[in-house]
């Protein structure tokens, strides 16, 4: 993630762009990445799950899909 980019360089804004499925395994990193580089920029993707999983391995996997209310 952006958090050693942005302790490495605190003088650059720092920007992710995350997926929906990686978010949720990397949540307490995010808490960390706010408290110790505020001017990080993260945009979050809502692709309904773990898309790279899903092109390496299994596109029809249900298991690489994230519940999410229509």
């Amino acid at each position: 993630m952006d958090l050693g980019a942005g302790l490495s360089r605190p003088d650059h804004r720092p920007v992710l762009f995350i997926g929906d499925g990686s978010l949720q395994l990397t949540a307490t990193e995010l808490g960390t990445l706010y408290q110790r580089v505020p001017q990080a920029v993260v945009f979050l993707l809502e692709n309904r799950g773990y898309t790279v999983e899903r092109c390496i391995q299994s596109p029809h996997a249900v298991y690489q899909d994230i519940l999410a209310r229509d």
